[in-house]
């Protein structure tokens, strides 16, 4: 398997009957994109043709007019402890004559998302601290179910696994099923349930 996808044992619900088999899931990782060294916008991304997503994320967003913008993009390295790489950072260099970006292009692009990492100049702003304190917020949550409307992905499995957390995929066809039945509660409380109990 490579980076844009991820083996994992799932559980499968289908007509009532659960089986466990391993399943292919969607890779899911962030996305930094530097120009001329600086950084510019988060997105999260499956790895895999990052220069054309950067190519293409730079034009959309009327940063740069076209290709001929471009004269190369890179991987930036050093990006672990260690020095190794982890292709998650992307530099464009911009070719003759072209203007870098105004300072002010710089998270004012269009990426948004609810985890709050898109949309962020750098990778590094993530890791910086917020303005208040978590610790301190009065809303409290504690799921112990999760529900995906599609397939989720490997991030997302991987934070349910590490949190402890039941996380059901494609629960949209399963809202689809129990839209004809009355007790919509029920089903639910049944796919949540581990086989056998």
């Amino acid at each position: 398997m490579g980076r844009g996808t991820a083996r994992r044992r799932v559980l499968r619900l289908r007509a009532g009957v659960a089986s466990c088999r391993p399943d292919t899931l969607a890779g899911e990782e962030p996305l930094e994109i530097r120009v001329g060294g600086r950084p510019l916008a988060v997105t999260m991304r499956t790895p895999g043709h990052d220069f054309d997503l950067a190519a293409g994320f730079l034009v959309s967003e009327g940063v740069l007019r076209g290709a001929d913008d471009i004269a190369g993009i890179r991987y930036c390295a050093g990006a672990t402890a260690d020095g190794g790489n982890t292709y998650n950072v992307v530099d464009v260099v911009l070719a003759p004559g072209v203007a870098a970006p105004d300072a002010s292009s710089e998270r004012h692009v269009y990426t948004t998302s609810s985890c709050g990492l898109c949309g962020r100049a750098s990778l590094d702003a993530v890791r910086t601290a917020a303005a208040w304190s978590v610790a301190e917020d009065p809303l409290r949550t504690s799921p112990e179910v999760l529900a995906a409307v599609s397939a989720p992905s490997s991030l997302a499995v991987d934070f349910a696994e590490e949190s402890g957390v039941t996380l059901i995929g494609f629960m949209a066809r399963a809202l689809v099923e129990t839209a004809r039945r009355t007790d919509t509660a029920a089903v639910l409380e049944r796919l949540a349930r581990p086989p056998g109990s």
